[in-house]
């Protein structure tokens, strides 16, 4: 069954720039739903069996609305902020298909 949500526009940043404190990892995208009253987050994932140390895991979590929405298509920002001195390279997004994104490291 295909989800009535999609996700995309995702982007990583691990923000360690001088004069920045404290060290943060920042991943954020657009989730698209097909009503309003959609409630999402992303939370730490479960990397599975082989887990790559240089990639960070997550999972979107998706909560239908509980009552009648109107039918209006619905863009919500979703982000993750955590603070970290672990070097990245990647993050994987579970969304009932995986996204990788490139870890960004603006110096």
């Amino acid at each position: 069954m295909m989800s009535p949500w999609s996700c995309s526009d995702w982007i990583a940043i691990h923000d360690h720039m001088p004069g920045h404190s404290p060290i943060t990892l920042r991943v954020e995208g657009n989730c698209t739903f097909p009503t309003m009253g959609w409630a999402v987050k992303l939370v730490r994932g479960n990397p599975g069996i082989n887990p790559k140390p240089d990639t960070l895991y997550l999972g979107l979590e998706v909560a239908e609305p509980s009552d009648q929405q109107a039918r209006v298509i619905t863009t919500e920002l979703v982000q993750f902020e955590e603070e970290t001195d672990t070097e990245f390279h990647w993050v994987e997004v579970n969304h009932g298909e995986v996204a990788r994104i490139e870890v960004q490291h603006p110096q």
